[in-house]
């Protein structure tokens, strides 16, 4: 039926909820060093994460578990980036060179999806030390123009959608 309006809807119970603890610390000058650890409450474990990142060359240096990786973004165009990464596993002793297409981080157009929509994550602040953040996604209608015998028309097929996928609290020491 094409005279149906489009509804809207939502999922507002996030898949997962962490809680995150991040120090940032500016050795050297040049770098960031950010160390921190997550909580996973409906998991009840906790994860260590670090970054350093190098303002020189715009790279980050991360270590997870025992994996050392140094990364490297190139902006593509104001869509998509090159992401480059060089990493060694002090476990099995295996380095890995490799590279990745990417989306560049923001609001972003989803693509490889049967629904159109938008993706975005961002961080709000609630006062010095303390952010919420948010990871949702907001489908659209399929942009379509169609006319009925009605002399109606409808523009989009669908219905709008918001699903939130992660919510975190950020706490900065």
């Amino acid at each position: 039926n094409t005279s149906k309006r489009p509804a809207s809807g939502g999922d507002l119970k996030p898949e997962r909820t962490k809680i995150k603890f991040r120090k940032r610390l500016f050795p050297l000058g040049l770098t960031r060093l950010t160390v921190g650890a997550d909580f996973d409450p409906m998991a009840g474990e906790w994860s260590v994460k670090t970054s350093w990142k190098d303002t020189v060359i715009g790279g980050h240096l991360n270590i997870h578990g025992t994996e050392l990786a140094m990364t490297k973004d190139f902006r593509m165009d104001d869509r998509n980036a090159l992401s480059l990464k060089a990493a060694f596993d002090w476990h099995t002793k295996k380095s890995l060179i490799g590279f990745t297409l990417k989306p560049v981080m923001g609001l972003n157009a989803r693509t490889g999806s049967d629904r159109p929509g938008f993706s975005f994550r961002k961080r709000v602040p609630l006062n010095e030390m303390l952010q919420v953040e948010f990871d949702s996604l907001i489908e659209i209608p399929e942009a379509t123009y169609t006319t009925s015998s009605s002399s109606g028309f409808c523009l989009g097929i669908g219905d709008f959608k918001c699903d939130l996928r992660e919510l975190n609290l950020v706490v900065e020491l």
